[in-house]
């Protein structure tokens, strides 16, 4: 069982003074929780804690913030520690409220702050929330962890990276029968694996630098790829060659097809693009902060992660838009890539903290963690779910399959 000593080191307030005493004041209102670092490594603090720091921003209109609650939660709910700290707050109606607690580190998993103030009147706030995800150390020669018990990790790559050398393993999408594509922006190219015995060829080359930040097979039979070096484009590599498709503002960075030939590309800035199979752009998705990552369900639906206060969230949309998407998982630390298996779990992958979670039911978890990788490069990125639901992982060294029970 994970223990949990939180220990506030300094409270600061800074901001407008203003506002009178309690008589008649309404309720503090919080804002903005961040929580840092967001992802946190096993046993890298001082004696197996780790020090997480976080700050929240305040008004009060009375001038008189008295307490601040603050609860630590497991992926499971559980409350871990509570802790009511006193501030003095008089006169100040805005500001912001710095503070650091330890977690004990006798487990890993998804950790949940949730934060609360009341002012001397009595008047509660609302309450924000935050997560931050605690891991094992990246591995480079060691299988990564599952934490569900049953499945099987298996390596469909070289000790040098994947075949052909220092290779890096970014993106992966399963190909029309079966294959696993696999895509290395180091070296802008694509090579193609047995699922089973992991031997592995060259699908295409003379890719730009940077590319293939994302890559993905259409129901159409063909093959398309995101690029974080030439600005907004996204190519067509079915055969091999790139060819340049269209541009999106922004950074392309998840790529899925639809039917039709359609493909949906997220430009990291605010939008969700819709493109034509002759090219021509149009937003079906607008107003968000930074999505990125791709993946549909079996129904056709559409999921993906954008950047809310906190942390990442994934939402649900169909492939033509709506006027707003549904919110299908609140608060993730992160979610670089997203996969969907037929029983409607999500997969998502954090590079930083080198794991992958799951959300099952509305339940976060941590689902592997100790992933390899280096550099720009590391850290479990691309994902993918065959026919079989094998998860497929590409962390930057290498490619893991890991296996159902």
């Amino acid at each position: 069982m994970r223990r949990v000593a939180c220990l506030i080191i300094a409270v600061l307030l800074a901001g407008c003074g203003g506002g009178g005493g309690a008589g008649g004041n309404g309720a503090p209102v919080l804002s903005n929780l961040s929580i840092f670092p967001p992802r946190a490594t096993l046993n890298e603090g001082v004696g197996g804690m780790i020090d997480v720091s976080g700050s929240v921003d305040f008004t009060d209109g009375g001038g008189d913030l008295d307490e601040v609650w603050v609860q630590v939660y497991d992926s499971g709910g559980a409350l871990l520690d509570n802790i009511v700290l006193p501030v003095q707050g008089g006169g100040i109606a805005n500001g912001m409220l710095v503070g650091a607690f330890s977690v004990g580190t006798s487990a890993t998993g998804v950790v949940a702050v949730k934060i609360n103030a009341k002012d001397a009147a009595g008047n509660v706030s609302n309450t924000v929330t935050a997560m931050f995800v605690v891991a094992l150390p990246p591995s480079t020669t060691t299988p990564p962890t599952v934490l569900e018990p049953g499945h099987t990790v298996i390596r469909l790559s070289g000790d040098a990276g994947l075949y052909f050398g220092s290779a890096r393993a970014e993106s992966v999408s399963i190909g029309p029968t079966g294959d696993v594509y696999v895509g290395d922006p180091q070296r802008g190219r694509i090579y193609r694996l047995d699922p089973v015995t992991g031997s592995g060829s060259l699908h295409s080359d003379g890719l730009p630098p940077g590319l293939p930040l994302d890559i993905c097979w259409a129901p159409s039979g063909e093959m398309f790829a995101t690029s974080n070096a030439t600005f907004g484009n996204v190519w067509e590599i079915t055969g091999g060659s790139p060819v340049s498709l269209a541009t999106v503002p922004g950074i392309p960075a998840g790529v899925i097809g639809i039917a039709g030939g359609f493909l949906l590309v997220s430009d990291s800035v605010d939008s969700i693009w819709r493109i034509s199979p002759l090219g021509p752009a149009t937003p079906i998705l607008t107003g968000l902060r930074n999505p990125s990552a791709l993946a549909l369900d079996d129904a056709g639906f559409l999921y993906f992660s954008a950047a809310t206060a906190g942390g990442a969230s994934i939402f649900r949309s169909s492939t033509g838009g709506s006027p707003s998407a549904t919110l299908q998982v609140p608060l993730l630390p992160a979610a670089d890539r997203i996969a969907v298996d037929d029983a409607g779990n999500i997969y998502a992958s954090d590079r930083y903290s080198a794991s992958i979670y799951k959300v099952s039911g509305g339940n976060v978890s941590l689902f592997a963690s100790g992933f390899g990788g280096i550099g720009v490069w590391g850290g479990p990125a691309g994902l993918a779910i065959d026919d079989t639901g094998a998860l497929y992982v590409a962390d930057g060294d290498h490619l893991w399959k890991i296996t159902t029970p």
